[in-house]
């Protein structure tokens, strides 16, 4: 073997000196690093902690709250505990925060009613739906829910159909019957005591009116009929609603005596206004209808003292129409004109779905065209 020389064996010496200096550096550097690392370690660590048990605290107050509002609920709806079981198939948990959304919104029970029905058509359940429906209070008589599905009608509700055909628009009030999540039946109109087939035509047109709210248009598919003598018709819901304001109904010029009675003021916050009569009056004055519509009607008359006040309820008759009850009416505005008259303007209050067609039909006669000119009756003074 051949010796190393001197000078190259001290290289050697020098070299690994050097990479022993240069690892120690880098060992010596690290250390403040490493520290520094450790102090992160160990303020993460209790920040973690302390704000899994902060959410871990507010999902029990959550989970309690929700408890509490679900108790709350069951009591106050009073629910048995088949309803209480059709709840939680509908949401699918037998969890109060899966629960009480349904019970407290429409949007919420609709929701799931809709996602159930479209995952099990046909199910015994859904014929459970409609009446919860009711009892939740989120059908088409709370006027705080938009009116937006057929669905939403309950057993006995009035509505007016209308049937057009080539040579004539039949018009007839009918009875909601029965509903489920896939149909609603009606009664059909009856001719010479016999109830008329409709089960032909493709689709019918149908109107009802909520109180202090509008009148909704709606079509619906014609399934057919029972197969029994009642004839009663079933057919499709819809979601297609028109919303038709009443003032805006076609108004027509008519020329009505009639005498409006005022309805006492301190009445009027306490009686329904579909229980106003005349015996509750004030005082009446008399008037002329200058123009109606299923809507309201502007009236002529003569007032010696102050006219009527916005708010204030009127009964009065209209047999013209063919309406024997007492229909009532709210002032929404007046306008003084010149020797003493007044216009005033009426809107409807809780006018039935049958008064309502009697009026229509009132109105369409009034428009045929007119007859030899009488005179025009004015109102007499006060």
């Amino acid at each position: 073997m051949t010796p190393i020389p001197l000078l190259a064996q001290e290289t050697i010496m020098n070299l690994d000196k050097f990479r022993f200096e240069q690892q120690a550096g880098r060992l010596e550097s690290m250390v403040p690093l490493f520290l520094i690392l450790l102090l992160l370690l160990l303020t993460i660590i209790p920040i973690v902690y302390f704000f899994m048990r902060y959410n871990a605290r507010l999902e029990e107050a959550t989970v309690q709250r929700e408890d509490t509002r679900y108790r709350l609920l069951l009591t106050e709806w009073n629910l048995q505990e088949k309803e209480l079981a059709v709840l939680q198939i509908l949401s699918g948990s037998d969890n109060p925060a899966d629960i009480v959304p349904i019970l407290d919104s429409r949007g919420a029970f609709e929701e799931a009613v809709e996602s159930f029905r479209e995952k099990n058509p046909g199910h015994e359940l859904l014929r459970k739906t409609p009446q919860l429906r009711q009892r939740f209070d989120f059908g088409f008589n709370n006027i705080r829910n938009p009116f937006v599905d057929t669905r939403m009608l309950a057993p006995g509700q009035k509505i007016r159909c209308l049937i057009r055909t080539a040579k004539r628009e039949v018009e007839f009030v009918t009875t909601i019957l029965a509903t489920t999540e896939e149909q609603f039946i009606i009664r059909p109109p009856i001719s010479k005591g016999q109830p008329v087939s409709l089960g032909h035509i493709p689709r019918l047109t149908f109107r009802v009116a909520r109180e202090n709210d509008a009148e909704y248009q709606f079509i619906c598919p014609v399934r057919g009929e029972l197969p029994n003598e009642s004839r009663a018709l079933r057919l499709e819901h819809t979601r297609t609603i028109s919303r038709l304001l009443f003032r805006n109904a076609e108004r027509v010029a008519v020329s009505v005596e009639a005498q409006f009675y005022v309805i006492r003021q301190d009445l009027i916050a306490n009686t329904p206004t579909s229980q106003a009569k005349v015996s509750d009056a004030q005082n009446a004055i008399n008037g002329v209808i200058k123009d109606l519509s299923i809507g309201g009607a502007m009236v002529l008359t003569r007032e010696d003292g102050e006219a009527l006040t916005e708010g204030q309820l009127v009964v009065f008759k209209l047999p013209q129409a063919q309406v024997k009850e007492d229909l009532t009416m709210v002032v929404v505005g007046q306008a003084a004109l010149e020797n003493g008259f007044w216009h005033i303007h009426l809107k409807f209050q809780g006018l039935k779905e049958l008064n309502r067609l009697k009026i229509s039909r009132f109105l369409a006669t009034a428009k045929s065209p007119p007859k030899p000119a009488e005179a025009e009756p004015q109102p007499a003074a006060q």
